[in-house]
């Protein structure tokens, strides 16, 4: 079916009769449709295929109609091109074009590449090329006249299932750019070139838990898209990371079509041979529903600032994906969503950037490690540089737990040897060199005997480190950097019981050369100040101040802003500034958060 204005439909029933609203049917003539009808673009016309290969076209509002002969005995799709054109997929991978101010002729026939679905389901014209879609997920163009040479049209440019083996879902023009979605849950940007063709820029998964993209379209000067989230229809503003409408219609696979109409939304679908109607308007709703930029808990959140002006914000999630994302006044833009790992993303490191990219750790469960690169000038794209799954090659006879049990849950970087060390779940920490493409396991040392949630190079030769049971840990930097980096230092490890439970959440700062201040804080919802003297191999607690009760739940993050204040975040659903004098704290400030279960804090210095 298919909406030809906001009252009226227009579909092929069970027995093949065409009707028009509800009670209309066009006079049987021998026509037989085989159950599809596609609308143009601009609504006014209908193209509707029939058993015996012919197809066709109805004005929408007189319901006079212009008849083509395909020559063929199977039509396989029918797919408009603007609504200037139709293409039609016949068998032997071959698609015919009609103009429909051309004659009965066809205008151009075109050769689709071979695979398993060779028909096309979505065309659109960018300047002198013919982009394509078929229903292998691949996008291919033609170099377009409107009067071709007889004989087949090959495809000059080919991105073989560029958007999964379920099929591309929509092209869209927009100046010098073309937007696709497909099946795969993806919307991917390419740049169009006159003589070069396309060139892909970047790839996003605007909702995180929807596989299937259905359809884009511009409405007041914003991206939309349209979707499924299972067995429920979606409309999402792109722009404002907003989810519009939801309507649980059954599924992708059901006959359905909708229309936006003077700021009202009309949705009309087929469920259980019925039709239904779904009408809502549009800006009341785009206050109300704001989904998360994953579909489930969000574990790390690390922030970046280029030119100290533009924002950037990194998060993992237990969905495996990484969502990169723009920080601007009262909202978050997704720009781009980064798959690629096999297990939840537990901890991230911003390793270095600079006004055209960023290079960007990850770690998780599985003990997998990856560095990505994010390019953002001239056009946003990333890529995987390296990836490490912990091995038995790496494993000394101390490591016994398995490696797929290991995860890695917190990281820092040493800039000034380019050493990765990575903090896991067994109590080891790992250091590792960024070599090319590959990371190099250098060093790995039992600094802990539970569950590492916390490491930080803290000072020019002491990596601090905490743990699930409350210890707080220094560890020599010469256990962890390559041979030829602090040579001249070797100390023991270090080890002060700081809390009752876990250290969930710790942050240091340098006071003297000789003195570093630490605070954190765990699950027994208390605030810790300790004071560190460094000399040399030697340090020792200067003094240790538990404040408890700081929150009401656990207190789940915990930084050092400014000269004297610390700001703590809790699954209380508070947010408390503390002021710091000496060993004591005290309030200054504090708000309500409507994040129900806090997981990370992160502050833009």
């Amino acid at each position: 079916m298919c909406l030809i204005d906001h009252n009226t439909a227009f579909c092929v029933s069970h027995e093949g009769r065409l009707l028009v609203g509800s009670t209309t049917a066009l006079e049987e003539d021998g026509f037989l449709p085989i159950g599809i009808v596609r609308c143009s673009p601009c609504r006014q016309f209908l193209c509707v295929p029939s058993e015996d290969g012919r197809i066709r076209i109805y004005d929408s509002k007189s319901l006079i109609f212009r008849e083509y002969n395909t020559k063929s005995s199977l039509i396989l799709s029918v797919t408009w091109l603007d609504s200037i054109g139709v293409l039609v997929s016949v068998d032997g991978a071959r698609a015919i074009l009609w103009y429909l101010d051309g004659t009965l002729d066809p205008d151009a026939s075109f050769r689709i590449p071979k695979g398993r679905h060779p028909w096309l389901t979505y065309a659109a014209l960018c300047g002198s090329w013919l982009v394509c879609g078929d229903a292998n997920g691949s996008i291919f163009t033609y170099w377009q006249q409107r009067k071709q040479a007889e004989g087949l049209i090959e495809w000059k440019q080919l991105f073989p299932s560029i958007h999964g083996k379920n099929g591309v879902t929509s092209l869209a023009p927009c100046g010098a750019c073309l937007y696709s979605t497909g099946r795969d849950g993806k919307l991917r940007k390419f740049s169009v070139d006159e003589e070069q063709g396309l060139q892909m820029i970047s790839e996003t998964k605007p909702l995180s838990d929807c596989e299937w993209l259905e359809r884009i379209l511009h409405y007041n000067d914003e991206m939309l898209i349209s979707g499924f989230q299972s067995s429920k229809f979606v409309l999402f503003n792109v722009d404002r990371n907003q989810t519009l409408v939801a309507v649980d219609c059954g599924g992708g696979h059901r006959s359905h079509d909708f229309i936006i109409h003077e700021g009202y939304f009309y949705f009309a679908y087929v469920n259980k041979r019925k039709t239904h109607r779904y009408v809502t308007r549009l800006p009341r709703l785009l206050r109300e529903l704001e989904p998360g930029l994953h579909p489930s808990s969000i574990n790390c959140v690390e922030l970046a600032e280029q030119d100290d002006v533009d924002l950037y914000m990194v998060t993992g999630g237990e969905n495996t994906e990484i969502q990169f994302s723009a920080v601007e006044t009262g909202k978050f833009k997704p720009l781009v969503s980064i798959q690629g790992h096999l297990s939840s993303v537990k901890c991230l490191a911003v390793l270095s950037h600079d006004k055209e990219s960023l290079l960007v750790a990850s770690a998780g469960g599985r003990s997998e490690l990856s560095v990505w690169r994010i390019q953002m000038k001239p056009e946003l794209q990333w890529k995987r540089v390296a990836n490490h799954l912990l091995g038995t090659p790496f494993q000394s006879k101390e490591e016994k737990e398995p490696v797929d049990d290991i995860r890695y849950m917190s990281m820092c970087f040493h800039a000034d040897t380019g050493t990765l060390i990575v903090a896991g779940s067994d109590g080891f920490i790992r250091s590792y060199s960024l070599q090319g493409n590959k990371l190099i396991p250098v060093k790995t040392c039992k600094s802990h005997r539970f569950c590492i949630l916390y490491v930080a190079v803290a000072h020019s030769n002491w990596i601090l480190s905490a743990d699930t049971a409350g210890y707080i840990c220094w560890t020599p930097l010469s256990m962890l950097l390559p041979e030829t980096s602090q040579d001249a230092f070797m100390g023991d490890i270090i080890r002060f019981r700081v809390h009752s439970a876990g250290a969930n959440a710790v942050d240091f700062r340098s006071l003297t050369e000789t003195e570093v201040e630490v605070g954190s804080s765990g699950e027994d919802c208390s605030i810790a100040l300790s004071r560190f003297t460094i000399l040399g191999k030697e340090i020792s607690l200067k003094y240790k101040r538990v404040h408890p009760s700081c929150h009401a739940s656990q207190v789940i993050g915990l930084r050092f802003i400014g000269g004297n204040h610390i700001i703590t975040a809790s699954k209380d659903q508070r947010i408390y500034l503390w002021k710091v004098n000496d060993d004591e704290i005290s309030v200054v400030d504090y708000t309500r958060t409507s994040v129900a279960d806090v997981t990370s804090l992160a502050i833009s210095r």
